[in-house]
């Protein structure tokens, strides 16, 4: 990525893919969410492939907080999703547990 130049429209690329992973994520489409964050990680270290860039840019530190921070933000959402199918998935298993109580109860009968 070259400091002096203004930012890359790739990188415009990037910040829209991490959109569309939070609003897989929000609809709790996985397996979408995945394919779009390696499809992300990909241009990213794309952006990199032609060396370290100088010390002290700050152009280049700005960009990467901005994706740091979506990141953060997409992580909040993902541990939103993790304890929504967690409560889920224990009100289902006790669901489970009360089936199975009731066919061994109406079995004994």
């Amino acid at each position: 990525m070259n400091a002096s130049a203004t930012p890359p429209p790739e990188l415009d690329h990037i910040r829209a893919l991490g959109r569309e992973m939070r609003e897989c994520v929000q609809n709790a489409d996985l397996e979408a969410a995945g394919e779009l964050a390696a499809e992300r990680h990909r241009r990213v270290v794309a952006l990199f492939d032609d060396g370290p860039e100088p010390a002290g840019d700050e152009q280049v530190a700005e960009q990467l907080r901005e994706l740091l921070d979506a990141d953060k933000e997409l992580l909040s959402v993902l541990a939103a999703l993790r304890d929504q199918l967690a409560s889920e998935l224990g009100e289902a298993r006790a669901g489970a547990r009360g089936v199975r109580a009731y066919m061994d109860t109406a079995e004994e009968a």
